[in-house]
């Protein structure tokens, strides 16, 4: 996510184009005690310079949050929930959902945990829609994702799967978590952020 940071900034100074970035960390919310309910997230970067994306990503404070009650993820509720405070809305803004695990639409595949109800596909985009971002992208395991989830001392195991059938649907373009490798193969983020002009409709 740096290096495809860096790359937008690179061709927006070109274009001379002002270029921030925004970064969100997500906990669990279902933990048993409630420590992570109501408000689940950290806004670590808020429209601010690319060149600090690098460091605050090692700033997130993993041990201040209660261990969840599923694997399942709240990314959806947590964009949903910050995304006002965070986008530019002088700016074309892009938004990308990264995790590694399967994401909450309450009543869609991986739904809601009893502790705690996340958004449901339809508030998730009347919320992105009427904010006008377009420019939705995720790194999501799809047909690869955890088959066997990693413990203390285990990496856990990475098979076929088929997880995030709902939250793909939400975006213009999903990649596989686990298969990409390297900025490149983002190239088509960059360009239909700089020129949503040139994107799929």
């Amino acid at each position: 996510m740096v290096k495809f940071a860096k790359e937008i900034e690179r061709y927006a100074t070109k274009a001379k184009i002002p270029a921030t970035c925004s970064l969100v960390a997500y906990t669990d919310p279902t933990d048993i005690g409630g420590k992570n309910r109501p408000v689940f997230w950290d806004i670590i970067l808020n429209k601010a310079p690319i060149s600090r994306l690098d460091d605050a990503f090692s700033s997130i404070d993993r041990g201040k949050w209660a261990r969840g009650g599923d694997w399942e993820e709240s990314g959806m509720t947590a964009i949903h929930k910050t995304l006002g405070a965070v986008m530019d809305k002088t700016v074309e803004n892009s938004l990308i959902l990264v995790s590694d695990e399967r994401n909450k639409l309450h009543n869609s595949q991986h739904s809601s945990h009893p502790r705690f109800k996340d958004v449901t596909k339809a508030e998730f985009l009347t919320r992105v829609d009427s904010a006008k971002v377009k420019n939705r992208y995720a790194l999501i395991p799809m047909k690869r994702g955890y088959i066997k989830m990693p413990t203390a001392t285990s990496k856990g195991k990475v098979g076929a799967t088929d997880y995030n059938r709902d939250v793909k649907t939400c975006f213009r373009q999903c990649k596989e978590y686990f298969n990409v490798r390297y900025v490149s193969e983002l190239n088509n983020w960059v360009k239909w952020t700089l020129d949503p002009s040139k994107a799929p409709k």
